[in-house]
């Protein structure tokens, strides 16, 4: 069965949301619609059954959600998944997000998946985003084998306080076929040394 948004959820601290394997996640299009989390999302997916996170419109997934008729998601339809500043433990593996990072009607998201604490993003593609694929904000995260498609602005975007470890990129078709640095000063010593994200 499909699960589909009816508002913004929140996981709070000290929880944790797992996803399961083969689970189907849809966003409202144009719902101002965002997964806040403030404890724990654990999305463990595997090869066979990958976890997708989509708007209603994708009937591609899990069939026609809204009983409208045949439709595709678009670019921005939702908003993101926000890994919030205080949270934890965060495993996303064999996961596809589509069609978000919504930044107009109301939302104000820089990418479809926003870290802004370590999180773990391995065999997994981002893509369809009406910003950046995803986005790093004073995050030391782990990118691995990861494939960014058709995102509107770069596959990723950091801020200067972030040095993740990404490796195994494949980059297609976004407008920025690259990892985005924010301009401004070093917040302490950088490491741009992830050669796979060109």
């Amino acid at each position: 069965i499909v699960y589909r948004l009816s508002g913004d959820v929140t996981v709070p601290v000290g929880s944790t949301l797992t996803v399961g394997a083969g689970q189907i996640v849809k966003f409202r299009m144009f719902g101002d619609e965002d997964l806040l989390v403030d404890g724990t999302l654990v999305a463990d997916g595997t090869a066979a059954q990958p976890i997708l996170f989509t708007s209603d419109r994708d009937d591609s997934a899990g069939g026609d959600t809204n009983n409208n008729g045949n439709t595709s998601g678009g670019n921005g339809d939702w908003n993101a998944i926000q890994l919030r500043s205080g949270s934890s433990g965060h495993i996303l593996d064999n996961v596809e997000i589509r069609y978000g990072g919504n930044s107009h009607f109301g939302g104000s998201n820089p990418a479809a998946l926003v870290a802004s604490v370590p999180m773990t993003l391995t065999n997994s593609v981002v893509r369809n985003s009406i910003t950046s694929g995803v986005r790093l904000q004073t995050s030391n995260s782990t990118l691995t084998s990861n494939a960014f498609q058709n995102n509107s602005v770069a596959a990723i975007s950091m801020d200067l306080a972030s040095n993740p470890a990404i490796s195994g990129v494949t980059s297609t078709n976004n407008v920025s076929n690259a990892l985005i640095l924010d301009n401004g000063t070093l917040v302490g010593n950088g490491f741009w040394n992830d050669p796979d994200i060109v």
